[in-house]
């Protein structure tokens, strides 16, 4: 899992929201990628909050390189980006 905070500069808050919703609609077609949800703050509408979820490295590799034409278009319109933070958590087995 990936979560991160994402703050957009104010110019750039209603094309980071479009092409954020263009992310969330080309990962429904990734059958590794089983969540990816970008919800932008109410109150702060420069502030973006991402969550995705993937199947495995793998997944999350072949996702990257899928997008990897927009995350230039993408960085341009951020003014920060807090920490990413992934966490591994392996299901218990019987």
């Amino acid at each position: 899992m990936v979560y991160q905070t994402v703050f957009a500069h104010q110019e750039q808050a209603d094309a980071l929201a479009q092409l954020s919703a263009d992310f969330v609609k080309m990962a429904e077609d990734e059958p590794g990628t089983l969540a990816l949800v970008i919800g932008r703050d109410m109150t702060d509408p420069t502030r973006f909050l991402v969550f995705e979820r993937y199947a495995g490295k793998e997944a999350c590799l072949q996702h990257l390189k899928r997008v990897a034409s927009h995350l230039g278009k993408m960085g341009e319109m951020v003014r920060e980006q807090r920490r990413c933070v992934a966490i591994a958590i392996k299901a218990a087995t019987d």
